[in-house]
């Protein structure tokens, strides 16, 4: 079983795999620049249903990522959320509309289309 821990907004923090849930986890290392200064970065991303603990709290999810740019800059975090129910068809078909309409009115309203 594997897990991740680390540090976001100074509380600690752990990813657990789950017994009987595969979980594929991808590491990146790059670089990025920040007020004119290069920091080395590390994205962690975790792929299937896995526990996440933030300070006290848990939460079940199905995906997670980490972005550490190291203890000056810190760790960014962004997860989902398992959902128990999956979403319907015309959930996912009303999402994918309103995400087409939000991009349109975005490149409209910046001239580009």
């Amino acid at each position: 079983m594997r897990s991740d821990q680390f540090v976001h907004q100074k509380k600690p923090c752990a990813r657990v795999e789950l017994d009987d849930q595969p979980v594929t986890v991808t590491t990146t290392v790059g670089s990025t620049t920040y007020r004119g200064q290069e920091y080395e970065t590390i994205k962690a991303r975790w792929k299937g249903c896995h526990m996440l603990r933030i300070g006290e709290e848990e939460f079940l999810v199905d995906e997670s990522m980490t972005f550490d740019a190291g203890p000056r800059l810190g760790v960014t975090l962004v997860f989902e959320r398992h959902r128990e129910v999956p979403f319907t068809e015309e959930e996912c078909a009303a999402g994918r509309a309103r995400i087409l309409r939000v991009a349109t009115d975005v490149l409209v309203g910046q001239g580009i289309w």
